[in-house]
């Protein structure tokens, strides 16, 4: 079984955790006028230009810019962090979405607190062409299959084989009560 560093204590990515107005973990959404979807994180408020930090010492296993459109929305640049629970080996994953400048690269190994990059701009390619400037911010315990994962679930995609957007919710956790969870 691989392993990925094995942070001590996990801090909040940004200093000011503010959800405000925006969707936190597993509220429901709507997407494409019909379809009904769970929010598989935490969107945080932010001003443009936030620095987005590490919560805990891991390795790059993803770091790339994936620019939307207003016809297209996106991650726009998504950093993603593998880590090891030291208590009982068990992998787990962090999500930083909609990231402008990113610092950091696949393979790199990182520490707590170490820049990622900075919340990008609201309604620009580097923010997936998202409404308000924000972090997406997630934690995934599941299968990393090295390629992006989502940032919401459609009930109907729990039953498309091979789809990049199968995923199931028992793999997504509320990040401020992971980190609770795990530093206290």
């Amino acid at each position: 079984m691989y392993s990925y560093p094995e942070p001590e204590k996990l801090t909040l990515p940004v200093d000011t955790y503010k959800l405000g107005d925006l969707y936190s973990f597993g509220r429901r959404i709507r997407r494409h006028i019909i379809f009904w979807a769970t929010h598989l994180g935490d969107d945080i408020a932010a001003p443009a230009g936030t620095t987005v930090k590490a919560i805990g010492k891991g390795k790059v296993v993803w770091a790339q810019m994936r620019k939307g459109s207003e016809e297209h929305r996106d991650w726009g640049g998504v950093v993603i962090i593998g880590h090891t629970n030291p208590r009982d080996h068990s992998l787990f994953y962090s999500v930083y979405g909609h990231l402008a400048q990113l610092a950091v690269k696949e393979d790199e190994m990182v520490t707590g607190g170490q820049t990622l990059g900075t919340v990008a701009a609201a309604q620009t390619p580097e923010n997936g062409w998202w409404k308000h400037a924000h972090l997406h911010f997630a934690l995934y315990t599941g299968p990393w299959k090295h390629q992006i994962l989502p940032g919401w679930a459609r009930p109907e995609h729990r039953f498309m084989r091979g789809s990049s957007k199968q995923t199931k919710l028992a793999w997504w956790h509320s990040p401020r009560k992971f980190i609770s969870r795990y530093s206290g």
